[in-house]
């Protein structure tokens, strides 16, 4: 077995029975390995590295982790909607706007659409752009 999915797997062994949500800094660097030593499920462990980025109030790692994932991979739309927030909360609201209009465009059924839009109005309000 390769080092890093043993030290994943002794990790993941040793809180096995702990409740181990809200610790997003000891969750990231698991969640990145987890990625490089598991390329079937880096879109699940990139989308949730850039969730505890962003929960962290770290948005440029949570923009770097959420855009390695590719836009079709099943966390893929998720992942965009965590990098649209992580630019506005790193007052990149432009880029902001662009990324929630194409999320908006390709995802127009997702459940989440109304967040979504949300977040497209505060980066607007943001911009001073009222009449978007």
């Amino acid at each position: 077995m390769r080092p890093a999915l043993q030290s994943v797997r002794a990790a993941a062994a040793g809180n096995e029975m702990r409740d181990v949500s809200g610790e997003h800094e000891d969750a990231i660097p698991v969640l990145v390995e987890c990625a490089n030593v598991a390329p079937l499920f880096i879109d699940y462990c990139m989308y949730w590295a850039a969730l505890s980025a962003l929960t962290l109030e770290d948005p440029a790692a949570a923009e770097a982790y959420a855009a390695t994932v590719e836009p079709r991979a099943v966390f893929g739309p998720r992942s965009r909607h965590v990098r649209g927030r992580a630019l506005a909360a790193a007052d990149r609201h432009a880029d902001a706007v662009r990324v929630f209009e194409d999320f908006i465009a390709d995802h127009p059924d997702a459940w989440y659409r109304n967040a979504v839009e949300f977040d497209l109005a505060a980066s607007q309000v943001a911009l001073g752009d009222f009449d978007a």
